[in-house]
């Protein structure tokens, strides 16, 4: 009650000046104050131009669905109330974007793409107070905020591949090899293997020491006492396997954070 009695009151606080916009749209706009007052929906096959000075503002819970082409270039997309924040733009497998010195700010998620293939361009661009800026396939990219944003430029640089992206990439990092996962993998197991081992030898090694107090002869006392000695012995190297394991996985996830 209390969501819809804001949308409703956002939407009457609309100036006249303020171009309200909704659902299915193509062609060209030009450079104006825009609200969108409920989702926008660009067609597959159709193509959407805001010119350069337009400002988009969104009503909470709303946002922009690309299935055809979105062209913004020199404006800026917000949310119309500091309170609320709006969906973002999800651009479909066969919708493309071509952005160029563009704000996007106060966002769910800026820009959903479902690869990097239906990014035409996205140069200049400036996050500003997204919860998540810029989201490829299943993967977040990181970008700082108010900082200008080129894709290309991230592409030519390496930080990110083109086509579908794998879920170990991201933006300025460098991707982790399968054969560094797998040892990181093989080190934890046995980590927590030695553990699980220095649990039960230590065990083992108490019940002979019982079992040797308890002893009905001297051959038996001798002999509880060695396996007792025993189960030390391997409790103690079990101990130290654990420990070995344990920081050389932590080691390797250090450098490699360092390195990222």
């Amino acid at each position: 009650m209390k969501k819809a009695l804001f949308i409703v009151l956002s939407i009457f606080s609309i100036s006249n000046s303020q171009v309200r916009i909704a659902g299915e749209q193509d062609g060209v706009f030009d450079s104006a104050s825009y609200v969108v007052s409920k989702d926008i929906i660009v067609p597959a096959e159709k193509s959407l131009k805001f010119l350069p000075g337009s400002e988009i503002s969104f009503l909470p819970y709303t946002g922009m669905r690309v299935y055809g082409n979105l062209i913004i270039n020199g404006s800026k997309l917000t949310s119309l109330d500091d309170h609320g924040l709006w969906n973002g733009i999800e651009i479909a497998p066969k919708g493309s974007i071509n952005f160029e010195n563009v704000i996007i700010s106060r966002s769910v998620l800026g820009i959903a793409a479902a690869d990097s293939t239906v990014i035409n361009a996205l140069g200049k661009i400036k996050f500003i107070q997204n919860k998540i800026s810029l989201k490829i396939a299943d993967k977040s990219i990181f970008i700082r905020d108010d900082e200008p944003y080129s894709f290309e430029k991230a592409i030519a640089d390496r930080s990110i591949q083109t086509g579908n992206i794998p879920s170990s990439t991201v933006l300025g990092m460098k991707r982790t090899r399968p054969s560094i996962l797998a040892l990181r993998w093989g080190t934890a197991i046995a980590a927590l293997a030695s553990t699980a081992l220095w649990a039960y030898y230590l065990e083992a090694s108490e019940n002979s020491k019982t079992k040797y107090n308890y002893a009905a002869t001297s051959d038996e006392a001798k002999y509880f006492r060695s396996q007792s000695d025993d189960f030390r012995q391997y409790g103690i190297l079990s101990g130290i396997g654990a420990i070995i394991f344990s920081a050389g996985l932590f080691i390797s996830i250090s450098i490699n954070g360092c390195s990222k």
